[in-house]
This record gives structure tokens, C-alpha cells and sequence, in this order.
């Protein structure tokens, strides 16, 4: 089982601690060494591994300390054979940090449960709820523009179009505004939807977003406030792939 003061042995030694190879080039970690075995020039490797030494060894075993990896890198080793071992030591230390994390996580989650009282929890969870709306708001707003329809009754809408393209439109339908965006993917969105002078225009949502070839997302207000954001994040992410 990997200790957790071994994590350390990921992390670049103090300045002048260097591994200074014979030709010039410098080694500052243990991640360091392995991008450059998978480099380095044959006679440099046999310049510093001979069957007598290991330089590499010396250098952890002396600055890092990681008598593991030390020991594993031996006298009269090819070079690839340095290179496969250094590869699986990173991995086991990048394994066990990921490990410590989510250990540190669940301990964090269980003390502060244990720690407060209830009124705590349910005030802490109202103040995380107004946060994470304020933040969906503040998502939203970064996404779309309000679209307001000048006369309802007649079902005149706006049209805006925004600087990346995308096309937003408003739709009253059986007494519910309809929030509807479609990403541009191409085609002339600005007067195709321009062209659009009313709500009984559009006889199939799915039918037109098809024909424009783009996404289109339609949501009531009435749904879940998340849902549509979430929504509307999805149709701009598709658009800047």
C-alpha cells in the first residue's frame, strides 16, 4: 500500500536537486525521467547505466527518497526496461492520489453530517440552494436573451439573433410561452427565422428544426428551471464543437 508522504515523489525536487544528464539536459521529477527515457539518446542511457551503476536509482534513492523505485532501477538495466518501471511506479502513485482523494472527500462529507446540528444542515442547504439558482440564472443569462412578444393575442413574436449565431425565438401556445433555441449549424438561420411572422407559422417544432439541420430545444416555463438550463447549455456546447 502506497504511504501517503510517497504521493510527494510526484512533485518537482528544490531548485539546484536536479538530475543533470551527460548531455546537458535536466531531470526535475520522477515524470520528468520518464518522458525523457522515452527519448534518450542510447549512448547518453549508457553513459549513466552501466552494470556497475544505475544514476537514475542513485538520484531517487538521494533526492526523492523513494526506496522502492530506487531499488527497482538497477545496475546493467536496458533502457526500456527503466522506462516500463518508472512508468508503473507513476501509476501506482497517481492511483493512490486519486484514492486519497476520495477518501479525504467521504471523511469531509461524514463529519460535517456529524458535526452540525440540524438547523445548520437545513440552513446550509437553503444557502446552497440560492447559490446554485443564482448561478443558473447567471448560466442562463450568458446563453440566451428574454424574448418578449409584443401582443399576445395575436401571437407576434421577436426574433434575436446573437453574435454565435444562434436563433431565439418565444411562442404563446395554449396560454404558455414556449422558449425555443436553435444553433445555427450552417444555414441562413437569421432569415429563416426572420421569414417567421407568426406562432401558427410552425405546425411541427421537430419538423422545422430538422428541415434547418440544427438543434432545437423547446421547454415550457412550467418545467423544471434546471432542465432548461441544462438544456440550452447543451445546445451552445454543440454548436462550438
Amino acid at each position: 500500500m502506497v504511504k501517503l508522504e510517497e504521493l510527494k515523489i510526484l512533485e518537482k525536487v528544490p531548485s539546484g536537486k536536479e538530475f543533470r544528464l551527460h548531455d546537458g539536459d535536466t531531470i526535475e521529477s520522477v515524470v520528468g525521467l520518464y518522458h525523457i527515457l522515452q527519448r534518450l539518446d542510447p549512448e547518453v542511457f549508457s553513459f549513466h547505466v552501466t552494470g556497475d551503476k544505475n544514476d537514475f536509482g542513485n538520484w531517487i534513492r538521494g533526492v526523492q527518497r523513494d526506496y522502492l523505485l530506487a531499488n527497482a532501477l538497477a545496475p546493467g538495466m536496458t533502457q526500456e526496461d527503466c522506462l516500463n518501471t518508472v512508468a508503473k511506479r507513476i501509476y501506482d502513485l497517481r492511483k493512490a492520489t486519486e484514492e486519497v482523494d476520495r477518501s479525504f472527500h467521504r471523511k469531509m462529507i461524514r463529519g460535517m453530517d456529524s458535526e452540525r446540528p440540524s438547523k445548520t444542515k437545513k440552513e446550509v442547504k437553503e444557502t446552497v440552494k440560492t447559490m446554485t439558482e443564482q448561478q443558473e440564472d447567471e448560466g442562463l443569462s450568458r446563453i440566451v436573451e428574454t424574448i418578449k412578444i409584443d401582443d399576445p393575442e395575436t401571437a407576434e413574436m421577436k426574433i434575436r439573433i446573437t453574435e454565435d449565431g444562434s436563433g431565439e425565438l418565444a411562442l404563446p401556445e395554449g396560454g404558455e410561452e414556449l422558449v425555443a433555441v436553435a444553433e445555427d449549424k450552417g444555414a441562413d438561420v437569421k432569415g429563416r427565422l426572420k421569414s417567421i411572422k407568426k406562432a401558427k407559422d410552425i405546425v411541427d417544432v421537430k419538423e422545422f428544426a430538422s428541415d434547418m439541420k440544427k438543434v432545437f430545444t423547446v421547454t415550457s416555463k412550467k418545467n423544471d428551471r434546471k432542465r432548461k438550463i441544462d438544456e440550452l447549455r447543451e445546445v451552445c456546447d454543440y454548436g462550438r464543437e
